[in-house]
């Protein structure tokens, strides 16, 4: 479930056209910038607070700035709408400096009502991720309102959402139930002692939770979802038949739980047969910390169990029970609260690439494992493999060859008796199955072998592997495995986001699959890639030589043979609104106002989408504007505004760490997945050696991303966490001024690239397309110190 946010979305400002009416400026008396610099920092605590923007308006027009004052007017306007008196005082001001031109928002205002009406077209013909993102398109204009209405009625369908899914679009869960920050922290302390744990009931599973409001309706959102998957692997009543209620118990803390429940140190999770229950914790607060995301591997392995027991009464070789369980950690919650499946578990990957380098744990060890409780733990990696490779390996001919005899070797242990473990597996996975050149056990473990190590270099690769995903679903395509095509396409584009080879083969696949929804959505995130392309006649990478221009026809065909007349409302809608924008935008560059020029472009592409004509008409009009302003993050005497432990204080308007462990402080707000976040990091007297940085990419999903400085050793690097354990993937040279004095540091956050600052200076970069979306925050290990001037600028 995406939090409810402190972060406001951006309006989208297109303010009445203004040309100067030849006044000239006074000179700014004394004071006066100093005035303005106060209004400004005043803006930062309340960024879309209309007194405020009127405020800085009228302090910018006094310091002889009208481009920034007519700005922070036009963007007072736009906070308060239905504010009439603040409407005639700007109307009166900006008489006084200038005189308006007709048809801005006129101009505005028809465009958006344009993507409404498309938009319950395509409602109406179940293209409903079209008509999401056209909904979507609408926010900040007039059509706003109308159009989170109709957004809230399609997330509200089972069979929309269904839909939506299948596009892979990711869906807001429980969109109804937003709180503000400072309500979800009051209800957070009501529920902090387990006693008084927050209880969520679904249709098959009651969660009980000290972990928050959100943690609560995110897991029992997630393992609703999970159960019906469940069904479908273990092939148990998919249809939803009746099953006994499970309990999943999470704490908060390590600590509540080894209190409540008589365990071993080393157990993180587990599955209780007779209560039907499952128990873990928040795996952050542990003595190694591991990221949010263990949370929920620990769960969709242990939950798994319940069906192991009603699906297998009777004993089973260990891999196909613990191996079954390991397949489910792949499963990944996404940021809206949405669950994809068939996952890869980063950790479980690592472990087998070790076994089969070492040649130990080997395939036969593990299959023949069969006993009471569960197998070594270096067993695991092989067994997750296992199952892994039964659901997704492929033929020549494209064909999933191991999916039905893993479901009929399933079968055979429905019943119980006496029988010969190794022979049963070799009968069912190398004479039944009939794969080429696998005539033994050996054989198989090879091929096996073989499989594993070209996945792991796809998974573990760059953008470059985003070319043999292509190529696998062109195979996939020539054998008719649309489905499979699609995922393979979908998965190229996680790689290499916005490839446009691989949007095109989506957008038809899709097509050739009947799916008329996420085709024409893939054709027109075509044509959007295409159309940002400054030149026409540039030609796109790996398009066989084909320029923007061609790709974009392309692309117009493609949307056209889904809807003609869809096509051509919104070809004439975007055309009108290009041509409307740069005419407007030349106005009041002439007039010399080229901040209110470069806000029209970004207004025209921030409804319409991306477009090349359009920025690089900024960039001619306006090449040294920037339109982000910063947004202070709430420091209040409770913290109320944040998610943190008992090691964190406010301290006069800063943040105060005094830790020896490992602790994180996240802001229970989400920027955009653009932005700039700026603190200022006071250290104090280390207890050993220190760490600390930044988080960011935080969300309830996958956990946490650290930007991590390490002074005692001289570098400062990225961190993930893989398997529980932290990993810095990237490492660059520290160098710090001598003294304890105070470190400025910043991320720059684009998608699918961060970068990152010590002191205004740039580390370097990540630009391996990983997914950055969620909070920022701070973190330190062994210190004492202050974080202070924390900013986000978007």
């Amino acid at each position: 479930m995406r939090p409810p946010s402190a972060f406001p979305a951006r309006r989208v400002s297109f303010p009445i056209l203004l040309a100067l009416a030849g006044a000239a400026w006074p000179v700014p008396r004394d004071g006066e910038a100093e005035a303005l610099a106060a209004a400004e920092r005043a803006l930062e605590e309340a960024p879309e607070d209309p007194g405020r923007l009127e405020a800085a308006g009228m302090a910018a027009l006094a310091a002889g700035e009208p481009d920034l004052g007519l700005w922070y007017l036009g963007l007072a306007r736009e906070a308060a709408p239905a504010d009439a008196a603040l409407a005639k005082r700007i109307a009166e001001t900006s008489a006084s400096v200038a005189r308006p031109a007709a048809g801005a928002d006129a101009l505005l205002a028809g465009y958006a009502e344009n993507l409404f009406k498309i938009a319950k077209v395509c409602e109406g013909k179940k293209l409903y991720a079209n008509a999401v993102d056209l909904l979507g398109q609408c926010k900040g204009t007039r059509f706003a309102a109308g159009a989170a209405e109709r957004l809230e009625k399609i997330y509200a369908r089972e069979k929309a959402v269904e839909l939506l899914l299948a596009t892979g679009l990711d869906v807001p869960a429980r969109a109804a139930e937003r709180r503000s920050a400072r309500e979800l922290a009051r209800l957070d302390a009501q529920h902090a002692d387990w006693e008084d744990a927050y209880e969520v009931k679904g249709t098959y599973y009651t969660v009980r939770t000290n972990m928050g409001f959100e943690m609560a309706q995110a897991i029992s959102d997630a393992m609703e979802q999970m159960n019906s998957f469940y069904r479908q692997v273990f092939d148990y009543k998919e249809r939803g038949g009746t099953m006994r209620r499970c309990v999943i118990h999470v704490y908060r803390s390590r600590a509540d739980f080894d209190a409540h429940e008589d365990v071993a140190e080393t157990v993180k999770g587990f599955y209780r047969p007779l209560e039907n229950s499952v128990t873990t914790y928040d795996p952050r607060t542990e003595r190694h910390p591991a990221p949010l995301a263990a949370l929920w591997s620990t769960l969709f392995h242990e939950a798994s169990h319940q069906f192991t027991h009603a699906v297998w009464p009777n004993p089973i070789p260990t891999w196909l029970n613990e191996g079954t369980a390991s397949y489910f950690e792949g499963a990944r919650l996404q940021p809206g609260g949405t669950v994809a499946f068939n996952g890869i578990p980063d950790g479980r990957l690592k472990g087998l690439l070790a076994a089969l380098e070492e040649g130990s744990p080997t395939v036969e060890q593990v299959i023949t494992h069969f006993a009471d409780g569960s197998y070594p733990g270096e067993y695991y990696p092989v067994g997750w493999g296992l199952v892994y490779f039964c659901h997704n390996y492929e033929d020549e001919s494209a064909e999933r060859v191991y999916l039905p005899i893993y479901r009929a070797f399933q079968q055979t242990y429905k019943g119980g008796g006496q029988h010969d473990v190794k022979g049963r597996f070799v009968e069912h996975f190398v004479t039944k199955a009939k794969v080429e050149g696998v005539a033994s056990l050996g054989d198989f473990a090879a091929l096996f072998a073989r499989w594993i190590r070209a996945l792991a270099a796809i998974h573990f690769g760059g953008a470059e592997q985003a070319d043999v995903l292509i190529e696998r679903g062109r195979r996939q395509t020539t054998h008719k495995k649309l489905a499979a095509a699609i995922e393979s396409y979908r998965w190229a584009l996680r790689k290499r986001p916005g490839d446009a080879v691989a949007l095109a083969e989506l957008a038809a696949a899709r097509a050739a699959a009947g799916e008329a929804d996420g085709a024409l959505y893939s054709w027109r995130r075509l044509a959007e890639r295409a159309r940002g392309i400054d030149d026409p006649a540039a030609e796109i990478p790996g398009f066989a030589g084909k320029t923007a221009g061609e790709v974009l026809a392309l692309a117009a065909a493609g949307i056209a043979a889904v809807d003609a007349k869809i096509a051509a409302d919104l070809a004439a809608a975007d055309a009108a609104l290009t041509a409307a924008a740069s005419a407007a935008a030349r106005a009041w560059a002439d007039a010399g106002l080229p901040r209110n020029a470069a806000q029209i472009l970004a207004t025209a592409q921030a409804v319409k989408g991306s477009d090349g004509t359009l920025a690089a008409l900024a960039r001619e009009l306006a090449p040294e504007v920037d339109l982000r302003r910063w947004r202070r993050l709430a420091v209040e005497p409770g913290l109320e505004a944040w998610h943190h432990g008992d090691d964190w204080t406010a301290a006069d308007g800063a943040i105060a760490l005094d830790t020896a462990g490992l602790v994180f402080c996240v802001a229970r707000a989400e920027p955009p997945p653009a932005f700039r976040y700026e603190v200022v990091v006071e250290p104090g007297e280390a207890v050993e050696a220190p760490i600390f940085g930044l988080v960011y990419g935080a969300n309830p999903a996958t956990g946490e991303r650290l930007f991590a400085l390490l002074p005692s050793l001289g570098y400062a690097g990225r961190v993930e966490f893989v398997a529980g354990v932290p990993e810095l993937t990237m490492r660059f040279p520290l160098a710090l001024p001598e003294g304890n004095g105070p470190i400025a540091l910043a991320l720059e956050v684009q998608p699918g690239r961060v970068e990152f600052f010590v002191n205004g200076a740039s580390l370097g970069a990540d630009e391996g397309g990983a997914e950055l979306a969620g909070r920022v925050g701070i973190f330190g290990q062994a210190m004492r110190a202050r974080f202070a001037e924390l900013r986000v600028k978007y």
